[in-house]
């Protein structure tokens, strides 16, 4: 299956969703692309009822196995760099958000979140979302985090890792007790971006529907310039094994967190972190 997710150079203004009279026309045609047109998908999802959020506002639920749910949320409703503020679709999202949630409790499922631009911030404390989505979806993803597996991102080009504690969050009141939560992969950019190599990431799920196994390879663009075309042989590639190489095995809000020490605690091996993610050998 292919499944993929809306971003802010995928409607007809840059960083804008589609608005009402758009919708049709617009997600109609998405649709057939990503999902009729994909015999895979056509064979393994319930399409019917993908359609119907899809034309809604272009989110959908997708059943990967008896046990595996991915959302795909369609953040560019709740985008703060949106010039518009829509009919409501971002509170429709984030109330569907919360009822998939409550259902794969009650059903003893887990889930993937997948979104472009995530929740949260981002370098010089960036605003992603609208504040009142924000805490809403904080709100909800504090609350159910033990059904989710892993938040799956992009926006930003260069890859990371990040989660979050149970404390200082939004305008959230703190919980009773800490905990770590919010495990999210910021996949790097198939473009690069400001100087970054551009790279692809995979990872796997185990039986206990634990993320882990996570793999990232960069193309060094530096051997492409001057030519009109270049070899296959002639590429320089660059492998990233995040257990390898940085210690994490499996992608939890735990192991993410023990890494963050890791790196606070040696400034060279936080150093070359930083270059190997933005696709380069150090």
């Amino acid at each position: 299956m292919i499944l993929p997710t809306f971003g802010n150079n995928d409607g007809r203004v840059h960083d804008d969703a589609i608005d009402e009279t758009d919708k049709p026309d617009y997600y109609s045609f998405v649709y057939d692309v990503w999902f009729t047109q994909h015999a895979p998908n056509v064979a393994k999802l319930d399409l019917p009822s993908i359609y119907e959020t899809f034309m809604l506002a272009g989110y959908y639920r997708a059943d990967l196995t008896d046990k595996i749910t991915l959302l795909s949320t369609n953040s560019m409703y709740m985008d703060a760099a949106a010039q518009e503020t829509y009919n409501g679709e971002g509170s429709l999202i984030t109330s569907w958000l919360e009822n998939q949630l409550a259902l794969a409790y009650a059903e003893d499922r887990k889930v993937i979140i997948m979104d472009h631009v995530y929740a949260g911030t981002r370098w010089h404390a960036e605003k992603m979302w609208f504040d009142d989505y924000n805490s809403e979806y904080f709100r909800v993803l504090r609350a159910y985090h033990e059904q989710v597996i892993i938040e799956v991102v992009g926006h930003d080009h260069y890859a990371d890792l990040r989660y979050h504690s149970s404390y200082h969050v939004a305008d959230l009141e703190d919980t009773s007790e800490k905990f770590d939560f919010h495990n999210l992969l910021v996949a790097p950019g198939v473009t690069p971006y400001d100087n970054s190599n551009p790279g692809v990431a995979k990872f796997e799920i185990t039986e206990d529907l634990v993320p882990t196994a996570l793999e990232m390879e960069f193309l060094g663009l530096e051997a492409t310039f001057g030519f009109d075309s270049v070899a296959y042989d002639d590429i320089e590639w660059w492998h990233v094994n995040w257990s390898t190489m940085w210690g994490i095995s499996d992608i939890t809000p735990t192991e993410i967190s023990e890494f963050r020490k890791r790196l606070e605690a040696d400034q060279d091996y936080a150093l070359n972190y930083l270059v190997s993610k933005l696709g380069f050998n150090y």
